[in-house]
């Protein structure tokens, strides 16, 4: 297991339960609810805000940078890039209601513009990907080529899922788990460069499906 102090006492934990009367826990590795980080928030994405100042928790980030939206540090892509979390989200389709939320700032707009895709994938009890209705190849529930204005400002884009079927908002038959998916830049050349910061996923249970900033929605 991992050394973990808990109220000034280190313990090599692997074990599952509830500990009660603890006033501060300090680990030297991670903790882990049903195969997704417990952290002190209802973010059950690990890094989001990009605060560690690394690319922790997600896969074929560029770089990271100051200048966050949140906090001092911000995730930075350049050129055309599929990005996904690590992490396999359990969801049951019946009670959950997720939102997904991110900030985006594009700096460099490219010789050939792109555009953004932001949703998740759905995967069933075997991990495999979904990629039935309402998704295609993937769910870019909360934005599907959305060209971000290159303005010197931050655009939020959210949505949120819930239930199991075949049409928009729900998750597809039969996920069990999701990964948050950007394609960044997508279809871009010539050095265009966008920063994601604030990207949470979290489970509410409440609300229709929103978008932001007046783009067309569509699972494809």
């Amino acid at each position: 297991g991992d050394n973990v102090t808990i109220n000034s006492n280190v313990w090599d934990i692997t074990a599952a339960g509830a500990i009660s009367g603890v006033t501060t826990i300090a680990t030297s590795g991670e903790i882990t609810t049903n195969g997704y980080l417990g952290l002190d928030n209802d973010n059950l994405l690990y890094n989001g805000d990009f605060e560690t100042n690394t690319t922790d928790g997600w896969s074929a980030i560029g770089s990271i940078v100051t200048g966050g939206y949140s906090g001092n540090y911000t995730s930075q892509t350049v050129n055309s890039t599929q990005i996904l979390s690590d992490d396999y989200i359990p969801v049951n389709p019946v009670t959950d209601v997720l939102e997904l939320e991110g900030w985006f700032k594009e700096t460099v707009t490219g010789t050939t513009p792109g555009v953004l895709y932001f949703g998740y994938i759905a995967y069933d009890a075997a991990k495999a990907a979904i990629t039935t209705a309402p998704c295609g190849t993937y769910c870019y529930f909360a934005a599907s080529g959305y060209n971000i204005p290159n303005d010197s400002a931050w655009h939020k884009l959210t949505a949120t899922t819930t239930g199991e079927g075949t049409v928009a908002p729900n998750f597809p038959v039969c996920t069990k788990y999701v990964r948050v998916l950007v394609l960044m830049n997508y279809t871009s050349a010539g050095g265009e460069t966008t920063l994601m910061d604030h990207v949470t996923l979290k489970r509410i249970n409440y609300g229709p499906l929103f978008v932001g900033n007046n783009f067309s929605s569509t699972n494809l």
